[in-house]
């Protein structure tokens, strides 16, 4: 399903007659980049996109599914549903609700204006142009989380908005709303457990005799000024979509670009740095702009 509402109605149908029914959800990123194509094509793209992202760490999730599910419809269950994958195989709980306060205390110090990557440079005391021009270094809670990684505060703070701790204002520049489950928590009048973060470790897979690709070397002036268009258009896609620029391709990709000058798909997707995903999400103005400057 591409948003939370269809999967709703969609796992409704099974039970709708008061019998016990079971739900099997079948996921895999090759989903996700077919309904961004259909969000693309759609009338509300930032919109659209955004369910789609909530429906994706829906899938992704450690906590129980009913809680996030009745949490994304604004209601709210104090227990677990004890039926779910989740709590079937439950992972590793803490109390978190000092992390929880933590952040809470620095969103309402900003008068709930913050998204998710402010309320981080926050918490682990980011020197960023935006943290000192704003003031936020002054903040009572800054650097309170600076001994937790970036990973960490980034599933931590996923998992607050799951359990309806914040909500996020997406008419409002994404900004965080503190809920009155959060307010509780906050001021201690509860507490929560949080699932405690894991580094997902990767088995290299052997690699094939071949001379790998490096891309530490110095552009030419041709490559350098390609490179210049190439981090302004991630820019206005990193604006676009709400995301930082590097999460939409690092230097050293857009570097590789410059040298390589991709203009099919197939090439784009061979590029240092470029996955599935992205191929199939950003080959297009891309290698665009490439064509350009041939």
């Amino acid at each position: 399903p591409q948003n939370m509402e269809s999967y709703y109605q969609e796992i409704g149908r099974a039970g709708r007659d008061g019998l016990e029914a079971d739900a099997l959800m079948f996921y895999s990123y090759g989903d996700v980049i077919s309904h961004n194509r259909f969000v693309k094509e759609s009338g509300q793209v930032q919109l659209n996109t955004q369910k789609l992202e909530l429906m994706q760490r829906y899938a992704e999730s450690s906590i129980c599914r009913r809680r996030i599910l009745l949490s994304y419809f604004n209601e709210r269950i104090d227990h677990d549903c004890g039926n779910c994958d989740v709590c079937k195989n439950p992972p590793k709980r803490f109390d978190g609700s000092i992390l929880v306060q933590m952040a809470l205390g620095a969103i309402v110090r900003t008068d709930e204006k913050i998204g998710l990557y402010t309320l981080k440079d926050i918490l682990r005391g980011s020197s960023s142009v935006e943290i000192i021009q704003q003031g936020y270094h002054h903040l009572k809670t800054y650097g309170v989380g600076r001994n937790l990684s970036n990973l960490e505060w980034n599933a931590y703070l996923l998992q607050m908005q799951q359990l309806g701790i914040f909500d996020v204002a997406y008419n409002e520049n994404n900004h965080l709303k503190i809920t009155s489950y959060g307010k509780d928590i906050l001021y201690g009048r509860e507490k929560v457990q949080l699932t405690q973060f894991v580094k997902k470790e990767f088995v290299e897979k052997e690699k094939p005799a071949v001379v790998e690709k490096t891309f530490d070397f110095d552009l030419t002036l041709s490559e350098q000024e390609l490179f210049n268009q190439l981090k302004a258009l991630r820019y206005t896609i990193a604006q676009r979509e709400h995301k930082r620029p590097y999460m939409v391709f690092s230097d050293k990709s857009l570097k590789a670009m410059a040298h390589e000058r991709p203009t099919t798909k197939l090439a784009f997707s061979s590029v240092f740095g470029v996955g599935e995903m992205k191929t199939e999400m950003y080959w297009k103005p891309f290698t665009d702009l490439i064509k350009r400057n041939i």
